[in-house]
């Protein structure tokens, strides 16, 4: 895996960091971030299972992840992968259009911003 695909998730990681209150929400923050954790593995069966679980949960929280491995994961098996699920995710492209126009490590930052706030169900 490439260190500079691994190195787009900072940003990620900062705010799964810092994010949660309440034992459910603890929980479900742990296993989105175990989740998370599965996008970055070097096994492409790990990532695409993440992948899915993330477009099944349809969660606005997985949107900047998902952008992440459309975007940069050197599989084009994979990016492709995530892009169809980011599509379910957020099929009004609202990501796509607030990541229009910038360089891509901006485009991460503002997605994180936009959609970083865990929440949980």
């Amino acid at each position: 895996m490439s260190s500079e695909f691994l190195k787009n998730f900072a940003v990620i990681d900062d705010f799964l960091r810092s994010t949660s209150k309440g034992l459910l929400q603890k929980l479900d923050h742990m296993t989105f971030k175990a989740t998370i954790n599965m996008l970055k593995s070097d096994d492409p069966e790990s990532v695409r299972i993440a992948i899915e679980q993330l477009a099944k949960e349809k969660n606005p929280l997985s949107i900047p992840p998902l952008y992440v491995v459309a975007k940069a994961h050197p599989s084009s098996f994979l990016k492709e992968k995530a892009q169809t699920a980011l599509n379910t995710v957020d099929p009004q492209h609202e990501a796509e259009k607030l990541a229009e126009g910038k360089e891509y490590k901006d485009a991460v930052f503002l997605l994180v911003q936009h959609y970083g706030n865990y929440k949980g169900k």
